[in-house]
């Protein structure tokens, strides 16, 4: 079983909308919604992909209850602690002629320190049949931003691997307890480093101090261009095929369902990062946040092209 956690999910609607300007009226001719949060949007992928998979974190009000039932409908354990907090809702703008997604993010309800005492609670019981643990997305208000660090130890006394996705302060606590594998973007590894712009030095850089702090799959994730890490003296890229892209939002998290499905089959880094990279891809083809098929996987893991250079 692949473990998911989710401390701010989200119940997400999209609207595809051609040439969307601010300040404009539009009517939308269908919406998308969604159970989503990151993690949540990873066990849709794995369900997808025919892996068991659980789903943790945080769930309070009629969005919370939404996101229960298609959890449920779905075939995803539902091991959400409830909280007297509403979960929130996320608005999205899809424009397919511009390929750009516009969002609106509600910051999330506030947790109490006994909810927090019990969702560790939780998770202590969960990771003893985990093979994986997914641990991604913002922390709602009353988290310590040190939690991600707590769960990365916790499941380490188990030897359960976590790939840890978040940004921020939280990255910078999370790493310390060095996770199996990080995913920064381009922002979040300009965040680490301090610096207003990187490139491929500036990358091969951050990618050796994640190493040197202990994490064993450092990932960098760049969009179209694909995604670098650092393995000895190579520095490896793996690119995706090109599309014409329908919806971004969520490719990220079917990335990391991709590398957790083959991390838990014990394949080698290169699959791994084909593997995340295929389900980025096949993610962008559906409005439907975090969805993908196995035969659209399959096909684009074969296209995913690797480069290595030498550093």
């Amino acid at each position: 079983m692949i473990l998911t956690i989710t401390f701010n999910p989200a119940q997400d609607r999209i609207y595809p909308i051609d040439n969307f300007q601010v300040g404009k009226i539009f009517r939308s001719e269908e919406v998308a919604v969604n159970a989503a949060g990151k993690g949540v949007n990873s066990s849709r992928v794995l369900r997808d992909l025919g892996y068991s998979t659980a789903a943790s974190g945080f769930l309070g009000g009629s969005a919370g209850e939404y996101i229960s039932s298609e959890l449920q409908k779905g075939g995803i354990a539902d091991e959400f602690v409830r909280i007297e907090g509403q979960t929130r809702v996320c608005l999205k703008v899809a424009d397919n002629v511009r390929n750009e997604t516009t969002e609106i993010l509600e910051p999330g309800p506030q947790v109490r320190a006994e909810e927090i005492e019990e969702f560790f609670a939780v998770f202590t019981k969960l990771i003893s049949g985990a093979e994986i643990v997914i641990a991604s997305g913002s922390l709602p208000l009353g988290m310590p931003r040190d939690s991600y660090r707590c769960l990365v130890l916790e499941a380490q006394k188990k030897d359960t691997r976590v790939i840890l996705d978040t940004s921020g302060d939280p990255f910078r606590a999370g790493i310390k307890a060095a996770p199996y594998m990080i995913k920064p973007n381009k922002e979040e590894v300009e965040f680490f480093l301090k610096r207003s712009s990187c490139g491929r030095e500036d990358f091969i850089e951050a990618l050796q101090k994640f190493r040197n702090q202990g994490i064993e799959l450092p990932v960098i994730t760049l969009g179209a261009e694909g995604c670098l890490t650092v393995k000895g003296n190579t520095l490896y890229q793996f690119v995706p095929p090109e599309l014409e892209v329908k919806n971004v939002v969520g490719s990220g998290d079917a990335f990391v369902a991709g590398c957790a499905a083959a991390l838990a089959e014990k394949r080698d880094f290169r699959a791994v990062l084909k593997m995340g990279t295929a389900c980025g891809a096949a993610n962008t083809q559906y409005y439907k946040t975090g969805k993908v098929t196995p035969d659209l996987v399959n096909e684009y893991y074969q296209s995913v092209t690797v480069n290595e250079y030498e550093i």
